[in-house]
């Protein structure tokens, strides 16, 4: 199997992996693919560690009937094509850093008002249901979601002690008006973007699939040394699991399934290589 290009691959070879691709990515159909949910750079490096950490198995893994062996063969291109797409989606979406840099701030406020109306629930002043649920979210819209509900919920009661400081209640508004109008902007303020990221789904559905079979493959031949995990680690930065998005770029990171660690017991069947919503288990622990 092949080794995965290098960090410093040109600009002309993730767009040669790309161009490879089209025939297939103009086949499938937007439907049957899920949001998106990678760090394009993070699973691409994944993959580069997986593929050659993985080079000493690789006789036995060519040697098992069941698993698609093509698809592991161009896991290298299929992560420069991701990175590709992920290189195009930036260049349409001027002011990422800023808006990064905002949810990351706004994480530990939404924190920070939470534990507040977890106090004031406690005091009988708020709905401890609501507090929860509020809790629960994940994702880039469910982050501003509930920095504009605490605030409404938690400004009130500004001058109980211990609650919350007002500070903090002033930065979570602006804060929320900030990320709503870059959000917005990100997904609908080009024409050019949604085709972009579309594409980048589509490239990050194959990628995914064809990683389950080298997951599901290392997991077979090492089902006695406990180091499946280590060799073909989850593609998705450890994080909460997200929730689907209405908006055509859902970029949080879920929650990765562990790597699997079958039982002596021959891999299942490989389905064809089609696009599904992306998913961190392999592909045999699917029903």
């Amino acid at each position: 199997m092949n080794n995965i290009e290098s960090p410093s691959t040109s600009l002309a070879a993730h767009h040669a992996a790309l161009e490879s691709l089209q025939p297939e990515l103009e086949r499938i159909e937007p439907q049957s693919v899920g949001p998106y949910n990678m760090d394009a750079n993070f699973a691409a490096a994944v993959v580069q560690a997986a593929v050659q950490s993985t080079q000493p198995f690789n006789e036995l893994i060519a040697s098992l009937p069941t698993i698609d062996r093509a698809a592991i063969e161009r896991l290298p291109t299929l992560a420069l094509a991701l990175q590709q797409t992920n290189f195009r989606v930036e260049a349409l979406q001027p002011g990422t850093s800023t808006f990064d840099k905002d949810l990351e701030e706004a994480r530990p406020v939404r924190e920070e008002l939470l534990e507040g109306a977890a106090l004031l629930a406690r005091r009988g002043k708020l709905s401890l249901e609501n507090v929860q649920r509020i809790r629960a979210g994940v994702g880039h819209r469910d982050l501003i979601n509930d920095l504009g509900a605490l605030v409404t919920m938690v400004a009130p009661f500004q001058s109980e002690g211990g609650v919350v400081d007002s500070n903090t209640v002033r930065r979570a508004e602006v804060l929320v008006v900030r990320l709503t109008n870059a959000l917005t902007q990100r997904n609908l303020g080009n024409p050019e973007l949604a085709p972009r990221l579309l594409q980048r789904s589509k490239v990050a559905a194959l990628l995914q699939r064809a990683y389950n079979e080298l997951r599901a493959a290392v997991a077979f031949v090492r089902r006695n040394d406990g180091d499946a995990d280590k060799l073909t680690p989850t593609l998705y930065v450890v994080g909460t699991r997200s929730k689907k998005d209405d908006a055509p770029d859902a970029d949080s990171a879920p929650k990765p399934a562990p790597a699997p660690t079958p039982d002596a017991k021959p891999v299942s069947p490989a389905r064809p290589l089609v696009p599904e919503e992306p998913s961190d288990r392999p592909y045999d622990e699917k029903k």
